[in-house]
């Protein structure tokens, strides 16, 4: 009978404890998944600096060009009869 009691009571508690271990779980798997699904490899930062640089080289050319245009198109002569 003492055993039974012993039993019983560890069942009891073992059941108690169940739903705050089974949080505990599923939070250490939510932050591996958010841990590693950050994609912070050397290779990936690489990848993403590359493709930032050629995005600002083709902005910087376009506006350059669009200034160059628009410079070229600056009317110099004092009278301004002359001008486009």
């Amino acid at each position: 009978m003492d055993r039974l009691a012993v039993r019983v009571t560890l069942a009891g508690l073992w059941l108690a404890a169940l739903p705050g271990r089974t949080a505990g779980w599923l939070v250490a798997a939510a932050r591996r998944v958010t841990s590693d699904d950050r994609g912070e490899s050397p290779v990936t930062v690489a990848i993403i600096t590359v493709g930032m640089v050629a995005i600002a080289i083709a902005v910087l050319a376009i506006v350059r060009s669009k200034a160059e245009g628009v410079a070229n198109n600056i009317c110099t002569q004092a009278d301004g009869t002359n001008c486009k």
